[in-house]
């Protein structure tokens, strides 16, 4: 490894401060120190490593630095589609359109996504966003409830649980009672934990299904500092969630830690229920609930264990009660790395809010929930549940009890992502040093070089020129693309207003490019698909419309957006917008465009 300097800045994380320096520490040679960014080193960086706060980050250095400089960062600049709830719910919800037999199907909770400002709002909400919701509590089944988060919020802020209409009216109008007091974040219920907010700068919200029947242990079975283990007849079941430690690297690999934390509830767990002690209507007691160790700092590390140390606990969510096996702690980790690996392949392919670049990693820190379904025809007993995605978790909060683990882990991360990038030697088989992974994913797992949603705006819109025939001009959201497509009217009628799936994919084979065991034979007939629906199955088997052509023509528009030009046997195709979502789209290659409405 070279030398290079290490710009380090964590003033409001020590904790993650020491942990940077120690890994840097670490590695052979040590680089160069500094603790800001002077106006000399941004114009020329060198070899340069940012490994600081979000904040601290000089992005453009990122996106773009002088010849002959390499700078590598810790934290994608932009990645809204993983961290905000809003626009994670929004990137698996496109991802589950186009792949319905994904994990996430059941790995993570059902999403409604709202922005209102106002309580009032909710009214029109209701025939609206929130139409299958308010089907739902109209069945009026008392087992069921949800759970409201703000979009933007962290470490427990605004959540509250609610079935009825009537209770989730009350919460937004407690809001705008917060708003009116400049009670920021101040709760002053202990029921509440502490998790009050206002909405003046809160939008956006997601409601959740709650997940009534969580695996429940009792973390008293593992005891901290010589304390005795409680007799069977004292043991109480409590709720806790999964935080589990992921580094992104590049554009992109993703790698799990094996070493995963179970933050518990301070109080056993009972059914969510309104209360009955004389409070405020509408109000629950979230004590039992909310595991965050956030709100519960005055226990310190009392509510903190490693998910390996409670092989051999008894499950008190099981009526047997059954011990807690190591085969079943490897189902979960089995389960968590699955569920990643789509929830990250999502944000890259469904969303302009994740942008991965070669020259940066980044930590996250994700948390699931584990439901529990004792009975003996279950699918899956332990079932693994995606919350959320945190960026720059707060891990002070794991408790100096557990923290070689955070020294493991940064250690790794410096050995797994730095150290390789700044290698005069970054062969494959160096960059494959040992890593204590679960799964690793690479963005290039599959032969589709682009796709999106679009939305059709206009068709023929300087008149008809052939029969069977039709140009549709078309936009998308997710990656803000222009389309102009020929199509056959015929085999695959459209009409404007209508969405429809595009991909573009150099080849219709289902296996990744350059996967082992794709012999001669199968390579000649790889791109071949058949109406008689004999051979091998294609990604055409996903689509309704598929035509074959070539790339034949790239315009640059402004430094950022380009147009890419197709020909499917005469009929064209041009696609308009930033370069960065068509960097696999190759000149002169062949292409096939697939559609499904």
């Amino acid at each position: 490894m070279e030398d290079f300097t290490a710009f380090v800045s964590w003033p409001s994380a020590p904790l993650t401060n020491r942990l940077v320096l120690t890994a840097l520490d670490s590695l052979s040679p040590c680089p160069s120190l500094v603790t800001s960014l002077s106006a000399d080193l941004v114009i020329s960086p060198g070899r340069l490593l940012q490994w600081a706060t979000y904040d601290a980050l000089e992005h453009d250095l990122t996106f773009s630095h002088p010849p002959g400089s390499k700078v590598l960062s810790s934290s994608y600049v932009i990645r809204k589609a993983l961290i905000r709830k809003h626009y994670l719910s929004r990137s698996v919800h496109n991802y589950l359109i186009k792949h319905p037999n994904s994990i996430l199907t059941w790995g993570v909770p059902r999403t409604w996504e709202i922005e209102l400002s106002f309580a009032d709002e909710l009214d029109e909400l209701w025939g609206d966003d929130l139409y299958d919701l308010s089907e739902e509590i109209e069945k009026q089944d008392p087992s069921k409830w949800w759970i409201l988060k703000p979009g933007m919020a962290d470490r427990g802020m605004g959540l509250r649980l609610f079935h009825t209409r009537e209770e989730l009216q009350a919460i937004f109008e407690e809001f705008e009672q917060n708003d009116s007091d400049d009670e920021e974040s101040e709760g002053s219920d202990s029921g509440r934990r502490d998790t009050s907010v206002v909405t003046s700068q809160l939008r956006h919200f997601v409601i959740q299904e709650y997940l009534g029947t969580p695996l429940l242990l009792d973390p008293a079975q593992v005891p901290l500092e010589g304390s005795p283990v409680p007799p069977m007849q004292d043991l109480r079941g409590h709720k806790f969630h999964l935080r589990v430690y992921c580094v992104a690297s590049g554009a992109i690999k993703v790698y799990v830690y094996d070493r995963i934390l179970a933050l518990f509830s301070a109080i056993p767990y009972s059914p969510p229920s309104v209360r009955q002690d004389g409070a405020e209507e509408h109000t629950v007691d979230l004590a039992a609930h909310l595991t965050n160790t956030s709100l519960q700092t005055e226990r310190g590390e009392a509510g903190v264990r490693l998910l390996d140390e409670l092989i051999g606990c008894h499950v008190l969510s099981d009526p047997g009660h059954l011990a807690f096996s190591h085969d079943d702690i490897s189902a979960i980790k089995l389960q968590i790395s699955d569920v990643l690996s789509e929830t990250f392949k999502a944000a890259v392919e469904m969303s302009v809010h994740f942008q991965p670049v070669p020259n940066a990693f980044e930590l996250f820190g994700i948390d699931f929930v584990i439901t529990h379904d004792p009975s003996p025809n279950a699918a899956r007993k332990f079932q693994v549940n995606l919350l959320e995605v945190n960026s720059e978790p707060a891990i002070e909060l794991t408790g100096p009890r557990l923290t070689w683990i955070l020294e493991d882990l940064f250690k790794a991360i410096a050995r797994k992502c730095v150290a390789p990038f700044f290698s005069a030697d970054r062969s494959p088989a160096k960059e494959e040093e040992n890593w204590p992974e679960r799964d690793k994913m690479s963005a290039n797992t599959s032969n589709i070089v682009f796709d999106d949603i679009f939305t059709i705006n206009a068709i023929d819109k300087e008149g008809k020129k052939f029969d069977r025939v039709s140009r549709l001009y078309a936009h998308s959201k997710n990656y803000d693309m222009d389309l102009t497509l020929d199509y056959n009217v015929e085999l695959f009628p459209l009409q404007n207003g209508q969405s429809f799936a595009l991909a573009l994919a150099s080849s219709l084979s289902r296996a990744p490019p350059g996967a082992a065991g794709t012999g001669d034979d199968e390579d000649k007939d790889r791109d071949v698909w058949r109406p008689d629906a004999k051979g091998r199955r294609g990604l055409d088997d996903d689509y309704e419309y598929v035509m074959y052509g070539k790339v034949y023509r790239f315009d640059s528009g402004s430094a950022e957006i380009v147009t890419a030009y197709a020909s499917f046997g005469g009929l064209l195709m041009s696609l308009t917008g930033s370069f960065r979502h068509m960097t696999s789209i190759v000149l002169g290659d062949p292409v096939f465009i697939l559609l499904r409405r």
